[in-house]
């Protein structure tokens, strides 16, 4: 009889996910090994391999997943129906700089040997949070609550923004990944006008 229990493959890809997840925080990228998420997620080197070739796909499934939750969190914000459009809009850019997960992430994808992850992973998150971003602002235009003559524009500038965390861009100033999420959140409260 084997060791490992049988249960649904889609249950299984995610509790290789979850377990990959865990082990990536702890140990990062480089360090992680196959070995290292099948004993996390109790089961065999070809289990993995069913659904994953390598630590570099099981790593991006890490990120789609990430993207999802952000995802889930951006529409859990617009379904609020007590908060104006421009609270929303400030709900959902500061949501991107808080949290364990987002700390990590953008450390772990800020490093130079990840950055065709990290392009892959922008690109994702461009094409998933523009169009919702843009929406929330044309609210908050109509609302009368700002004036943003390009909404779609500035969404693209403003999730740009973010990214420019993960690529390093942090000009000459010494920012900790914390002071560079109050940078961050400091410019849209600009952008938009708004008090703390």
């Amino acid at each position: 009889m084997s060791k490992f229990k049988k249960m649904p493959a889609e249950q299984r890809r995610k509790e290789l996910i979850e377990a990959a997840s865990k082990v990536f925080m702890e140990k990062g990228y480089v360090a992680t090994t196959v070995s290292d998420i099948t004993r996390e997620a109790g089961t065999s080197h070809g289990t993995f391999y069913v659904y994953f070739e390598g630590i570099e796909e099981i790593f991006d499934a890490v990120a789609q997943q990430y993207v999802a939750q952000e995802y889930e969190t951006v529409v859990e914000i617009l379904e609020n129906p007590d908060k104006l459009a421009i609270e929303k809009v400030s709900d959902i850019l500061l949501a991107g700089t808080e949290g364990k997960m987002s700390e990590w992430w953008i450390q772990e994808i800020s490093k130079p040997h990840l950055l065709h992850l990290r392009a892959r992973f922008a690109q994702k998150t461009k094409e998933r949070f523009i169009p919702l971003l843009t929406g929330i602002i044309q609210d908050a235009v109509r609302e009368g609550s700002i004036d943003v003559p390009f909404p779609e524009a500035t969404a693209a500038f403003l999730i740009s923004a973010g990214s420019a965390q993960m690529e390093g861009l942090k000009g000459t100033d010494s920012l900790s990944n914390e002071d560079w999420a109050q940078a961050f959140q400091d410019l849209i409260r600009r952008v938009f006008g708004l008090k703390e």
